[in-house]
């Protein structure tokens, strides 16, 4: 196994070379989520209760921004000083720094009292990490008895039907990299990423450790149609292809969920189910 230090550096130096054009690449790609996933959630719990809410891995801001704008007072921290560059100067474009805190820190050693917030968000996060259940342990802790949780990040566990789209796309790449041209590449100056999708049954037993009531949902997610076809027509494919397995296996992983007031209470989390009934598309 990779020594800490030298597995946190790295993805430090990854995110460095990646911040300026991450916007412009990954959060475009996967904004469709936000409006059809994330931000119903959000607005679920704010219409609970609008309190302090910590962003983990808040990197250029995508939640953080969010959570700030429903009224939230955020503390958004973030191990990679490039992101949080970006994320407080959104901030300030915006007019939203004087209810953000940002913290430059370690996600599974979190610097925070016992159950000092409402909300915890953690989306893309648990995929760069060695110890997730370190993480999940410490959200845990600084999240106060019917606080709310989300997570959302990359799973292993495609559908046999994007295992057949991998295979055919992987085909015609073979076939442009043999017949085609090629020039130079600007992923050959990005250092190496620590990040692997990760099994959805290890974010399972993590969260299930500390009896975080939780829904997980799935999505099949669709890479190559993104520079290619409209968001809408995007978003449409995507609840289509993801219907049959949405909710037990696929591409991106996103957990709703709650603290219980009493371990073992075995309440459904309300935002959650909110979130679910403004989904027309919900099985």
């Amino acid at each position: 196994m990779t020594d800490p230090t030298e597995f946190a550096q790295q993805d430090i130096l990854f995110h460095a070379a990646t911040a300026e054009f991450y916007d412009c690449t990954v959060t475009r790609e996967y904004g469709i989520y936000h409006r059809h996933l994330l931000h119903p959630f959000l607005d679920a719990a704010a219409r609970e209760r609008v309190g302090h809410v910590l962003d983990v891995g808040c990197g250029t801001g995508v939640v953080t921004l969010a959570l700030a704008e429903r009224g939230f007072a955020v503390t958004a921290i973030d191990h990679s000083p490039a992101m949080l560059e970006i994320a407080r100067a959104k901030a300030e474009d915006l007019g939203l720094s004087d209810r953000i805190t940002f913290v430059t820190g370690d996600v599974a050693n979190l610097r925070f009292d016992d159950q000092a917030f409402d909300g915890v968000t953690c989306q893309g996060v648990l995929h760069h990490l060695q110890d997730l259940d370190r993480c999940v342990r410490e959200m845990w802790r600084v999240l106060k008895p019917g606080g709310f949780i989300f997570l959302s990040d990359p799973c292993s566990d495609i559908t046999p039907l994007k295992k057949v789209l991998n295979l055919a796309l992987w085909m015609g790449s073979l076939l442009k990299h043999r017949f085609g041209r090629r020039g130079p590449s600007r992923d050959a100056l990005i250092p190496e990423t620590v990040e692997a999708p990760i099994s959805s049954s290890r974010v399972r037993a993590a969260l299930d450790s500390c009896e975080f009531d939780h829904e997980e949902v799935f999505q099949t997610h669709l890479p190559r149609l993104f520079p290619l076809v409209p968001d809408r027509a995007r978003l449409v494919l995507t609840r289509l292809l993801s219907a049959p397995w949405r909710s037990s296996r696929g591409d991106l992983l996103f957990v709703f969920g709650r603290r219980p007031h009493e371990a073992g209470s075995g309440r459904a989390p309300s935002a959650a189910r909110n979130a679910r009934a403004s989904d027309p598309h919900r099985r």
